[in-house]
């Protein structure tokens, strides 16, 4: 899921992908590879179980 939403100061967006245990590692891959590409934007990989 992405989503976009543009306030009067800066446009604010949220990708917001599901994982299970078995794709843990490419779920911090992928983390990772957006906070290297895109250091200006907060990422967060929230674990589960």
């Amino acid at each position: 899921m992405l989503e976009m939403q543009e306030t009067a100061e800066k446009k604010l967006s949220l990708i917001a992908l599901g994982h299970i245990a078995s794709e843990k590692w490419g779920a911090k891959f992928m983390a990772d590879w957006l906070e290297n590409k895109f250091p200006e934007i907060k990422v967060n990989l929230l674990k589960t179980g």
